[in-house]
């Protein structure tokens, strides 16, 4: 079962930006460990590899 305390939050993909939602009984511990997410996308630079990735599909397809 998914605890969304633990997790904080899900990323939104498909905007130019990181954008994380938390549930809406979100606590204090969720809210961190929200942050903790969005740091976790930051390092990972998941946005610029999804970016990179989309082009390359499009490009392909055309």
């Amino acid at each position: 079962k998914f605890d969304y305390r633990e997790y904080g939050g899900l990323q939104l993909v498909g905007i130019d930006g990181i954008c994380i939602k938390a549930h809406g009984r979100s606590k204090s511990k969720a809210i961190k460990n929200s942050i903790r997410v969005a740091k976790q996308v930051i390092n990972s630079e998941m946005i610029i590899n999804l970016k990179s990735e989309i082009s390359k599909y499009l490009k392909e397809d055309r």
